[in-house]
């Protein structure tokens, strides 16, 4: 039995030493598989966020059209309202964040939307006035034929500063 021992000479050692390795490597493998997975969930439930936000925040400034913006209303470029910018303007396009102060954008009256830790936001700037085709309204009449038109940008922030900006053009009589 002596001689079998010395014959030996440590294989199985070796061997139990390399599959070790070789599993200690598939496992930090798995684990490194499951951090990239986990950061991924995290990004999109952020990016969902941001974008739920940012629809809360374009229903609000909607509304906001609707009830509140009238013909005395000033797009001066405070409070959230902004003159149209166009091609060529210094300040175009006007949602940029170098082309406004980031107090120049108006805070969105909306339902707190659960992680999110920045209010949206939301601006209005005021595009052309048309006449409907085919209207024919009298002076007397509380009917009008003119549709003003807004361009609503709103932006809303998820759980890791990502940012989603969503435009609409509203029209309203």
């Amino acid at each position: 039995m002596n001689k079998f021992h010395k014959k030996q000479n440590g294989v199985a050692l070796t061997i139990c030493l390399i599959l070790l390795t070789v599993s200690t490597w598939i496992g930090l493998a798995s684990i490194n598989s499951t951090i990239l997975q986990e950061k991924m969930a995290g990004n999109i439930r952020s990016k969902h966020l941001s974008f739920e936000a940012a629809e809360a925040a374009l229903r609000d400034a909607e509304n906001y059209v609707r009830t509140v913006i009238g013909p005395s209303s000033i797009f001066d470029g405070t409070n959230g309202l902004f003159p149209h910018s166009i091609l060529g303007d210094t300040n175009f396009p006007i949602w940029e964040g170098t082309n406004i102060a980031a107090s120049a954008w108006r805070n969105a009256n909306t339902i707190d939307i659960n992680g999110t830790t920045t209010t949206p936001q939301f601006i209005i700037e005021e595009l052309d006035q048309t006449t409907m085709p085919g209207c024919l309204s009298e002076p007397s009449s509380p009917f009008t034929c003119t549709l003003n038109y807004y361009r609503i940008t709103v932006k809303g922030v998820g759980l890791n500063n990502n940012t989603t900006l969503i435009q609409a053009t509203y029209s309203k009589k």
